[in-house]
């Protein structure tokens, strides 16, 4: 691949203060703290945590999600 055929859309937002401050901030700074493994990696973690291993990726890969109260669930 050659570098004209990446696009990369970075959402900023670009803020001028009254007394000439500039601030530049992410667009969601919650998804600061995500992390991002490749299917084979979480594979491999789930199979550390398996033998006792602890560890951050492994902790989220294994927390329980909380379910919206407005989905309908089956019966």
């Amino acid at each position: 691949m050659r570098y004209r055929e990446f696009a990369i859309n970075i959402p900023i937002n670009i803020r001028f203060g009254d007394n000439g401050e500039i601030s530049v901030d992410t667009d969601s700074p919650e998804k600061d703290n995500e992390i991002m493994v490749p299917p084979l990696q979480q594979k491999i973690e789930l199979a550390k945590a398996g033998l006792g291993k602890q560890s951050k990726v492994a902790s989220e890969l294994l927390q329980d999600e909380i379910l919206d109260e407005t989905t309908d669930q089956e019966d």
